[in-house]
């Protein structure tokens, strides 16, 4: 993923980024209270990232301070999913870092299988077969989802070749039938 304004070179160095993966779109109420909390105007980098958000999906950039208290304040308001980033001369690349929110006002932070693993346990304890159960289960399958995603928008395309090759391995159904030897 290419940085389409600037380059990584010109980016701040203590900012934190993050893309935000649900709802994902940069005219969202999650999005304008993020520019009403954490964009000042006084902020030398304020233009560079403001123009983050115009990409798709949009770039949250927090100073150290901004993002752990923005994060808690919208888990209380709502659900939302974002996947860190790091800048580099190529560009974004994504990291096993997200911020999640199910709007239960609970803030999970971490790799997708640490958030995953807190979820199922959340799930564990709630009445077996119960609406909650349910209700947990659906939010593990969800962010499955958007984690899911992110990683196939990021990967880098097989050839051709490769994925028949890989595809014709995998393949259980498929047999090829050899000859019996005389001798067995």
């Amino acid at each position: 993923m290419k940085l389409s304004k600037m380059g990584a070179s010109n980016e701040p160095k203590d900012l934190l980024y993050f893309q935000n993966l649900v709802p994902g779109t940069s005219d969202s109420p999650f999005i304008d209270r993020y520019k009403k909390e954490c964009l000042d105007d006084n902020d030398p980098d304020n233009e560079r990232r403001k123009s983050l958000l115009d990409e798709y999906p949009p770039i949250l950039s927090f100073h150290p301070q901004q993002k752990k208290k923005f994060y808690e304040d919208e888990a209380r308001m709502c659900s939302f999913c974002c996947g860190g980033v790091l800048t580099s001369d190529n560009g974004l690349k994504n990291i096993d870092n997200y911020m999640y929110s199910n709007n239960s006002g609970k803030l999970y932070e971490g790799s997708a299988a640490n958030i995953k693993s807190q979820l199922q346990e959340e799930a564990r304890q709630e009445k077996f077969g119960s609406a909650e159960q349910n209700q947990r289960m659906t939010e593990i399958n969800q962010f499955s989802a958007v984690v899911d995603q992110r990683e196939k928008n990021s990967a880098p395309a097989m050839t051709n070749a490769a994925t028949q090759k890989q595809s014709s391995t995998l393949n259980p159904l498929k047999t090829d039938l050899k000859p019996r030897d005389a001798d067995s």
